[in-house]
């Protein structure tokens, strides 16, 4: 910790204010550094989505958006490559798993770049799973294992139902005669 008497403003530092001063301006550099790479990422994504929003609006076809992506991706491995080179433990695990997960996709593009029909985002499982939560909250959950399993089983036939415009109850009556 630094600590200097008013009475000698300007004496030397000690061995162990040099030591401290060295480690606050080397943590200082590496938020500096890892919040630059965190914009930059995030930038990626911004341009990624922003290309994305134009084919689903229809105004660009799928074809030109692989290409568009290409640099993109580029960029985006250059990003985690450097990622993996710090040594900010949490930083450097994220851009591993990202990278070792990139062989496993298409031409090393995620799947909502190459297939039709894929949205980038969870949104569509998780509204479908919003129902269960807010009945899981509202209810206090069930009692027993066999609770658990009826209203897993329950919710996930009415979510199934709904997603192919099918009528719960009508469903329900015919499955229990």
């Amino acid at each position: 910790m630094l600590g200097r008497p008013v009475s000698e403003p300007l004496r030397l530092l000690t061995a162990a204010e040099q030591q401290e001063l060295r480690r606050v301006a080397r943590a200082s550099s590496d938020r500096a550094d890892r919040l630059q790479r965190a914009t930059a990422l995030l930038a990626v994504a911004d341009r990624l989505f922003a290309r994305w929003y134009r084919v689903r609006e229809g105004t660009r076809d799928r074809a030109t958006f692989t290409l568009l992506v290409a640099p993109l991706q580029a960029e985006l491995h250059a990003l985690l490559r450097t990622g993996v080179a710090i040594g900010h433990a949490k930083t450097r695990h994220l851009c591993e798993n990202l990278l070792a997960i990139e062989p496993a996709t298409p031409r090393g593009y995620p799947t909502f770049v190459t297939a039709s029909g894929v949205e980038p985002t969870n949104n569509s499982a998780e509204r479908a799973l919003r129902r269960a939560v807010l009945w899981r909250r509202r209810s206090f959950g069930t009692q027993r294992a066999a609770g658990s399993r009826f209203v897993e089983r329950i919710l996930t036939a009415v979510a199934t139902l709904r997603q192919q415009q099918r009528g719960v109850l009508e469903y329900l009556a015919a499955a229990t005669q």
